[in-house]
């Protein structure tokens, strides 16, 4: 069962910042890229992309 939480009330100054570490620290994907385990989809207003919150190499281990 898919899970769509909405944080409300979002700036575009938040969400630049938000973006900008998102960029730095994980993995970013297109916005048309499958969801599989780890992988999340972020959406504001018209923007948004898929980011991998596990690293491959993590993957691996496992």
């Amino acid at each position: 069962m898919p899970i769509h939480p909405v944080i409300p009330k979002v700036d575009a100054q938040l969400f630049e910042k938000t973006k900008e570490f998102i960029y730095n620290c994980f993995e970013n994907l297109s916005e048309d890229a499958l969801l599989t385990k780890g992988r999340i989809r972020i959406q504001y207003q018209k923007e948004g992309c898929v980011v991998n919150l596990i690293p491959e190499a993590f993957i691996l281990i496992i």
